[in-house]
């Protein structure tokens, strides 16, 4: 048990497991860095759970602050694995149908545009309402005015967006 951990708290496994998470932020706009950034979402909520059960907590010397530690810790965790689950994981079903360029379209009216932001105000993804359906855009979308006429293309599971076309300048399908 103290084995496991020392390696968790390996400063040198810290670095190596974090630095793919904050450069996959960079490339969220692709559909393979919006995979690397929600495995790495689920990775960190359960390495956040594991470290909070298995630590020992030498240095907070109150055992109240230690239990109030680990809840917040076990909680912040869960809720990143429940993160995975209800944004990310219906991307990994469409992983076969972007190998095989497999994109579903739809054209309709921009009913709603709503970003969803951190606490500091960084846009993790926009969310976009066409015809009474939701689709997920991680580029902004602000260029084209809400009542236009769109033409999308996504994946059918995650609703992904890969492109996106004002009616005027959207190809024939």
């Amino acid at each position: 048990m103290e084995a496991i951990e020392k390696f968790l708290k390996n400063s040198t496994f810290g670095t190596l497991f974090t630095l793919p998470f904050f450069v996959s932020l960079f490339f969220r706009i692709f559909f393979w860095g919006w995979l690397v950034f929600g495995t790495y979402n689920l990775l960190f909520g359960v390495y956040c759970i594991l470290l909070a059960i298995v630590s020992q907590m030498e240095t907070v010397r109150s055992r109240g602050m230690r239990i109030l530690f680990r809840s917040v810790v076990i909680v912040a965790g869960s809720f990143l694995i429940l993160l995975f689950v209800l944004v990310f994981l219906p991307s990994y079903y469409d992983i076969s149908h972007y190998v095989k360029r497999d994109f579903k379209y739809a054209v309709g009216q921009l009913e709603a545009v709503s970003q969803a932001k951190t606490t500091k105000g960084f846009g993790l993804w926009e969310e976009i309402r066409i015809q009474n359906t939701t689709y997920i855009s991680p580029v902004s979308i602000t260029t084209v005015e809400l009542d236009a006429m769109v033409m999308i293309e996504y994946l059918p599971h995650s609703r992904f967006i890969m492109q996106y076309w004002s009616k005027q300048s959207a190809p024939e399908h």
